[in-house]
């Protein structure tokens, strides 16, 4: 079983992450986006609601890439799927 960390901001970005859940729903998935209210769409998975940030404010994007270090180095996903924006690009890089 493949270990997924799947990432995406909030709004229109995790509506598409969650439209690919039927794609991984067998595999061990974690969760992240910026919205604490999402945590009921992913049931009993494993979820992380991390700082929203923008290039406007270059020090909540500094925290949100601390976070995100820390749980990709939690984790140890096989592989990251996002839909966009700046959590998945941290997950990512």
């Amino acid at each position: 079983m493949k270990k997924i960390l799947a990432v995406a901001s909030a709004g229109g970005h995790w509506i598409q992450l969650r439209r690919m859940a039927p794609a991984y729903q067998d595999q061990d998935c974690v969760y992240v986006t910026t919205n604490p209210g999402y945590r009921g769409d992913v049931g009993d998975s494993p979820y992380y609601a991390v700082r929203d940030a923008s290039l406007w404010n270059k020090w909540s994007l500094l925290i949100l890439a601390i976070q995100i270090f820390f749980i990709v180095l939690r984790f140890r996903p096989d592989v990251v799927i996002s839909t966009g924006a700046a959590p998945g690009y941290f997950a990512i890089r």
